[in-house]
């Protein structure tokens, strides 16, 4: 049981890595361990539910937060329905926790911390999380130049918070980073196939018109 959920983590963790490092797999990473915290926690609920309500409320909470942030993170829809069952879930123990006069020890503080964060994550627009993870500066100022699929889609996320002319910032540096590419390597035929892309979006920007997202 213990072994998976640390394995659980250890791979929500190097989601993380992954994504900042722009590495591969980043995406089945982290739903991989979500998927292990739904194993350990179903386990955990059976062996616990006749035994210790608050507890057994403890770890769906965990589970169900994390599941939240994995939708937020992949950008999915129908997380702001989970984000009220999240926050169901946390009243219900925290009733719990007052009915059993239960004392708030070290756990319970890291898990009301994380729900915290997670709450501010609620309200933050995905265009400043898709930045965070993928075009920060900190980590990517010499990728940025010919990361033209993630200025691409930064204007997408710009535009849906009705940010338009930010939009087309994004969009124009988009262009800039598949010339970049292109300079750099003159066959690469996904940036070749992908600009035509960028100019359609500059286009529907421009007519207010962009309705879905599409990429090669």
């Amino acid at each position: 049981m213990k072994s998976l959920r640390i394995c659980s983590w250890i791979s929500i963790c190097l989601s993380f890595v992954f994504k900042f490092l722009h590495y591969p797999f980043a995406g089945p990473l982290i739903v991989l361990g979500v998927f292990l915290l739904f194993i350990y926690t179903v386990i955990f609920v059976i062996k616990n539910a006749d035994k210790n309500m608050p507890e057994v409320f403890f770890h769906l909470n965990i589970f169900i937060w994390t599941t939240y942030f994995m939708f937020r993170y992949m950008y999915w829809p129908f997380a702001q329905i989970l984000f009220t069952v999240c926050v169901c879930l946390t009243f219900i123990y925290t009733v719990l926790l007052a009915v059993n006069k239960s004392k708030i020890r070290y756990p319970q503080t890291i898990l009301f911390t994380y729900i915290l964060a997670l709450g501010i994550l609620a309200y933050t627009q995905s265009y400043r999380i898709y930045y965070f993870f993928n075009l920060n500066p900190v980590l990517n100022e010499e990728f940025n130049t010919v990361n033209y699929q993630a200025w691409d889609k930064y204007s997408w996320f710009l535009y849906g918070a009705n940010k338009k002319e930010k939009a087309l910032e994004a969009n124009k540096n988009a262009k800039n980073a598949v010339q970049k590419s292109l300079e750099i390597n003159a066959a690469d035929i996904y940036a070749n196939m992908f600009n035509p892309y960028i100019i359609y979006h500059e286009d529907l920007i421009k007519k207010n018109n962009w309705t879905n997202y599409t990429e090669p």
